[in-house]
Parts: C-alpha cells; structure tokens; sequence
C-alpha cells in the first residue's frame, strides 16, 4: 500500500506510539478508573511510511507476518523489496 502522510501526521503517529503517549493514557484511564484491557499489545518496530507490502503467511497452524519496503533501483538496476519487519503471529 501507499500512504502519502504530511509530515505533521508523521509526528503524530510517531508521537501515538511512542512511551509517553502510552504513560498519558494510562495516567488519563487511571484518572477515570477504568479497569485494564484484557488485551495486550507490542509494536515491534516502526512506523514505517512509503510502499510496504504485507504477506501473511499460513502454513498449516503456524503464521507469519511480513512486511517489504518498496526500494528504488541504483545504477541501472531494478527496483527491489526490502525486508524492513517480519513477525511471528503462531507456532506450529
């Protein structure tokens, strides 16, 4: 997919991410005395903007997850895909 993001929203989802953004909102959920989410998640690596490509991968029980960059050629050469984050979402 291809995301043109200003660079305001950048700061912004950079901003989302990030540990302070997580700190306010829980300090914000704790004001209000919200009980915890029974739902945990990591973000393992970016955010990444540009041409990605994302490939699940299912075999059998086991699932994966990649994401490829979208890279222009250099001295002639073709354009490419870069690995830039892969995750394993089950084992077999």
């Amino acid at each position: 997919m291809h995301n043109s993001v200003p660079p305001a929203i950048r700061i912004g989802f950079r901003f989302g991410w990030g540990r302070t953004a997580t700190r306010i909102g829980r300090a914000l959920a704790g004001h209000a005395r919200l009980t915890p989410l029974p739902v945990e998640w990591t973000k393992p690596g970016g955010p990444w903007f540009g041409n990605h490509l994302m490939t699940l991968t299912l075999r059998g029980r086991r699932a994966t997850l990649s994401l490829d960059r979208a890279e222009n050629g250099r001295r002639n050469r073709a354009a490419r895909l870069r690995r830039v984050g892969r995750a394993v979402l089950r084992e077999d």
